[in-house]
């Protein structure tokens, strides 16, 4: 039945009503391409909230470490400071020369362990490693004419 219905269809009206199919077809696909990307935008979205939540995380977790590092470097300063106290009290006490040379090879000592423990502190030793890591990729792309 309804290929004789098409058959007695003018060729023009086929020819429009298989337009008509073949758009709605298009309308379909695009229909399910916008919802595609409209579900894919939404993914992205909510990643993009995922990476900003991970990052005031890792923030939280540098600020926390440089605290706890800050905190360790002070008590290491402290029990310098301790030392140098006992020197200064035992110099009040005895004031020899012999006494004086000996607090002062102490305050060197502790002058050298605090400068020691500055440069070992995680946070300079990373800056450290960076600046030289950058040092030696300059040093990299710097290439002489004379080589090129």
């Amino acid at each position: 039945v309804l290929s004789r219905a098409t058959e007695l269809l003018d060729s023009e009206t086929r020819q429009m009503g298989d337009l008509i199919r073949d758009m709605e077809d298009q309308k379909a696909l695009i229909d399910r391409q916008v919802a595609e990307l409209a579900q894919k935008q939404d993914e992205m979205e909510t990643l993009e909230v995922e990476m900003k939540q991970q990052q005031q995380r890792l923030e939280a977790k540098q600020l926390s470490a440089r605290r706890d590092e800050a905190r360790k470097f002070a008590k290491k300063l402290e029990e310098k400071e301790e030392i140098l106290e006992d020197i200064i009290e035992k110099l009040k006490k005895d004031p020899t020369k012999k006494l004086l040379a000996r607090s002062w090879d102490d305050i060197r000592f502790v002058k050298r362990d605090a400068l020691t423990e500055a440069e070992n502190v995680p946070s300079v030793l990373a800056r450290q490693q960076r600046r030289a890591e950058a040092e030696e990729q300059r040093q990299v792309e710097l290439i002489p004419l004379s080589e090129l």
